[in-house]
C-alpha cells in the first residue's frame, strides 16, 4: 500500500491498517523519537543510494563551493556533530564525491 504523504504513513501504521513504513532514516528515526511507545526503527538499509545538489548549469563556482564545503565539514567533523545534533546515525556519512554524469 502506498500513502500519499508521511503523516498518512504514520497514521495507517498506528491504526494497525499498515504493519510498516519505509521512509528515509532521519524521519524514522525522529518519528520514533517523537513516539516511542508507538514506532520503533525495524532495521535499516544502508543501499547505494546518492544525493545529488541540483545547481544552474554552468555553474561552476557553486559546484566547487558545496563539494570543497562537504569535504571540509566531514574533515572537521562537523558533519558528524550535525548528524549526532538531529539524531541522525553518523554511521551514514559518505566521503563526499563529485559526480557529473
Amino acid at each position: 500500500m502506498t500513502c500519499p504523504d508521511i503523516a498518512s504513513g504514520a497514521r495507517l501504521v498506528a491504526s494497525h491498517r499498515a504493519d510498516v513504513m519505509m521512509y528515509d532514516l532521519a524521519l524514522i528515526d525522529g518519528l520514533a523519537k517523537q513516539n516511542p511507545s508507538m514506532y520503533e526503527r525495524g532495521f535499516k538499509v544502508v543501499s547505494g543510494m546518492k544525493i545529488g545538489v541540483g545547481v544552474k548549469k554552468g555553474n561552476q563556482d557553486v559546484i566547487a563551493a558545496v563539494s570543497d564545503g562537504l569535504k571540509v565539514m566531514q574533515a572537521n567533523q562537523t558533519q558528524k556533530k550535525i548528524f549526532e545534533k538531529y539524531g541522525v546515525d553518523a554511521g551514514l556519512q559518505r566521503p563526499t564525491v563529485l559526480l557529473t554524469q
